[in-house]
């Protein structure tokens, strides 16, 4: 990650292999610096400049020896102002969706989610399931729990399905990776609730992937 300190970071604890960079008062444009640390010019460096080979870790010495190239004064405070705002609608983002969040779970009933969840599970319904999944978690999970709540509550309730909406799902396939210049992004669900997950996502063959 690569960030400004916004609010959302304060009363927090971090790990020691996070650096902190705190610009002169004489320097301009951090926003300059940042767009720059994002992109994938500055992010080539700082992999270079880390080190470990299973954990990727990055020192103080290491962060300086970065090169910033020197744009003209109007380009770098174009992007200044730029990631400024970026940065100011993301944080406005955040407490609008917290603030829905908040509004959902004053209206549904309240649960608490076990770690651990027991039970049985016939083969009828193991053999039904449209992918044969044998995982315990598929079939025993919070999310049952809080259907089984839903039931017996006194709203109301519709599945998705009869919203009209189409729910789709790829199905399970083989990948063939390739390089990102001659294949189709493949985004992962961990991916999805990054801000860019095309930028550090894998590729799939054109050809060889069924859809």
């Amino acid at each position: 990650y690569v960030g400004y300190v916004d609010k959302f970071f304060d009363q927090n604890a971090f790990a020691n292999n996070i650096c902190r960079l705190v610009p002169k008062k004489d320097f301009k444009y951090p926003g300059y610096l940042l767009g720059f640390m994002k992109s994938k010019y500055g992010f080539s460096q700082l992999n270079k400049n880390a080190s470990g080979s299973a954990v990727r870790y990055i020192e103080a010495p290491s962060i300086k020896k970065i090169l910033i190239p020197q744009l003209e004064e109007g380009l770098k405070r174009d992007i200044h102002d730029l990631m400024q705002r970026s940065t100011t609608e993301r944080v406005k983002a955040i407490e609008i969706l917290t603030k829905a969040q908040s509004i959902i779970k004053s209206f549904l009933p309240n649960y608490s989610i076990s770690k651990i969840s027991t039970g049985f599970i016939s083969k009828k319904t193991i053999a039904d399931n449209q992918f044969l999944r044998f995982d315990s978690g598929h079939f025993l999970n919070s999310g049952l729990k809080l259907i089984n709540i839903f039931k017996v509550n006194n709203r109301k309730f519709e599945n998705i399905g009869n919203l009209n909406i189409n729910v789709r799902r790829p199905g399970i396939f083989k990948r063939h990776y390739v390089n990102r210049n001659s294949g189709i992004p493949y985004i992962k669900g961990s991916e999805l609730q990054l801000i860019n997950p095309f930028k550090s996502c894998e590729y799939l063959s054109k050809t060889r992937t069924p859809f």
